[in-house]
């Protein structure tokens, strides 16, 4: 199954930009009923799926398949796992989903006491679903831990063996969303070179809106994963730019600094930029328009024009 371009047609695409605040939620939800539609309809290609993300600790085949449940969100005395795999009596498994949130030693900890409540009478294991490699330190609980790109290439993996068009169908969706989030490994072509030369430029046009607004610029980088600018208004501090795992998306979120620390306070407005057709002005329409969505998203006002 190729990966194709998801922004053609994607429901799960197009819901997603109403959640993105529960966004790991959501995707944990979006995963979950593809795993359970596969258990139902396609339960060779549900065994091998869930063979691979749990490390095969949990040797499941077609027929073992039927009495297999996939439960989110289920809270306990330990804690609220993401997804469970369960198989009354034989089998109990917890996977842990992150996107873009950091892995919690203390939820690894409690989803360890949980499954430690089995000890004896059914197979477990503790799944860590990450876009990121775990950056975990010496003495920490450690769980197997599956990457997004390589659980994408499997379910690609799964087109000869899925027998129902729906499967297909929401395999394909649910590939084009990760795509679109940035989860999955794509080829890299000659485009790269002139993406990272528009990135550059991007910045560059930030840098020159904030200049304008005669707005304070602050040295702190943007993390890996993201292109924009941070910056302070009197004593409120801002971040502005494109998070890779929305790529036309620009935001702009604000903070509080105590004791050299950043804390989230609230996510301002978002605009596609695709759909403000920002990608056909001319540039110093562009600067324009940053300008004034930037002064909107700070200080209150109406929607941004070129």
């Amino acid at each position: 199954m190729e990966m194709t371009h998801s922004g053609q047609n994607n429901l799960l695409v197009a819901l997603h930009g109403y959640a993105h605040q529960q966004d790991e939620n959501f995707t944990t939800e979006a995963f979950a009923h593809l795993l359970r539609h596969l258990l139902k309809h396609d339960a060779r290609v549900a065994a091998n799926a869930l063979n691979y993300l749990a490390g095969d600790c949990l040797r499941l085949d077609g027929e073992t398949c039927a009495e297999v449940g996939v439960v989110t969100q289920q809270r306990t005395r330990d804690g609220q796992p993401d997804i469970e795999i369960l198989l009354r009596g034989k089998l109990r498994a917890i996977v842990e989903v992150k996107v873009v949130a950091p892995v919690s030693t203390k939820q690894i900890a409690a989803y360890k006491r949980i499954l430690k409540k089995e000890s004896g009478r059914a197979r477990t294991c503790l799944v860590l679903l990450t876009r990121f490699a775990p950056d975990l330190q010496a003495g920490d609980e450690k769980p197997y831990c599956v990457r997004w790109f390589k659980m994408a290439e499997r379910l690609a993996e799964a087109d000869k063996g899925l027998k129902e068009k729906t499967s297909k169908y929401l395999c394909q969706q649910f590939l084009g969303f990760m795509r679109e989030r940035g989860l999955t490994m794509e080829h890299v072509g000659k485009e790269l070179v002139p993406g990272i030369q528009a990135i550059s430029s991007f910045r560059a046009m930030l840098e020159r809106a904030l200049d304008e607004l005669d707005i304070r610029k602050l040295k702190r980088s943007s993390w890996v994963e993201a292109v924009g600018c941070h910056f302070h208004i009197g004593r409120r501090f801002f971040w502005v730019g494109i998070d890779y795992s929305e790529l036309s998306k620009l935001q702009l979120s604000e903070f509080r600094v105590a004791s050299g620390k950043w804390r989230w306070v609230r996510d301002g407005g978002s605009r596609d930029l695709a759909e403000e057709a920002f990608f056909d002005l001319p540039k110093q329409d562009q600067i324009n328009w940053l300008r004034s969505f930037i002064k909107k998203e700070t200080a209150g006002g109406k929607r941004p024009r070129a």
